[in-house]
């Protein structure tokens, strides 16, 4: 179901679930509450070099969309691996549907990576063993077309065999 919207590379299997609630009102507006939810997922990555998968335990996503913002939560959960985000993007609930540039984009995403052979993976032949946890957690504010993004990274216990 989910599949023409996702890149050809990628490949989701798990249980899903959701609920879709929405209204349309006069002057072409749009009121729409949404979520989703994934449990026992799989996500492959299918390349040149060959497969990158990881089991996602639970993947959520909640979204509200009414008056000129569109606004939901994510959170991910991966083995080893977790994701939460936020965000709030200028988009009017009303037909035609266009962002609006000057408006005021929120984001805000926190997580942590735990990788064990992905740089392997992805650099066969040059890296042999690349343990490490990347951990970050990054804000946005500004507009759509100027949007100002902060943020860190850290990067501990990392190590490669060449």
């Amino acid at each position: 179901m989910l599949k023409p919207w996702l890149h050809r590379a990628l490949d989701l299997q798990g249980s899903i679930a959701g609920q879709l609630k929405g209204k349309l009102l006069p002057a072409r507006s749009l009121q729409i509450a949404a979520n989703t939810r994934l449990t026992h997922g799989r996500l492959t990555w299918k390349g040149e070099e060959g497969e990158i998968f990881t089991r996602a335990a639970k993947a959520e996503v909640d979204l509200n969309w009414h008056d000129t913002t569109l606004k939901g939560n994510l959170a991910i959960a991966l083995l080893n691996s977790n994701l939460k985000a936020s965000f709030e993007l200028p988009l009017p609930a009303r037909f035609p549907i266009m962002m609006q540039p000057e408006g005021a984009v929120k984001l805000t995403a926190k997580g942590e990576v735990f990788e064990k052979g992905l740089l392997t993976a992805i650099f066969p032949g040059i890296i042999g063993e690349s343990p490490g946890r990347l951990g970050f957690e990054i804000a946005s504010g500004g507009t759509w077309h100027n949007p100002d993004l902060k943020g860190s990274v850290r990067l501990t216990g990392a190590g490669a065999y060449l």
